[in-house]
């Protein structure tokens, strides 16, 4: 993911594990990658093992909470082996989700 995102995004735009710094400063609900654009910025989220997919989820609950405007995109090395409640969760949140990086 990481190579992915220093290859298509500008260095200049793309920030590797940032935090809101006014929401919050200490850093509580990191984003996997922020990308600054004109309008909302951009979540990325590599979503390799069921725990960082709950993790991005209650990041996204927290931002929507604070009624931040942002898009995401979620994605998945290997979907199917992830369980469908966690799944679904986080797909109630997130913007666009790939199930694989292979393909997409």
């Amino acid at each position: 993911m990481r190579t992915l995102g220093e290859r298509i995004v500008p260095p200049d735009l793309r920030i590797h594990k940032w935090n809101e710094p006014t929401f919050d400063p200490e850093s509580r609900y990191p984003v996997g990658w922020g990308v600054k654009t004109n309008d909302s910025p951009l979540f990325f989220f590599s979503l390799q093992p069921e725990d960082r997919v709950k993790d991005a989820t209650i990041v996204l609950h927290q931002f929507e909470k604070w009624r931040y405007g942002f898009r995401t995109i979620g994605i998945f090395r290997d979907q199917q082996h992830k369980s469908l409640k966690t799944l679904a969760r986080f797909t109630d949140v997130a913007e666009k989700n790939f199930c694989a990086l292979d393909g997409n």
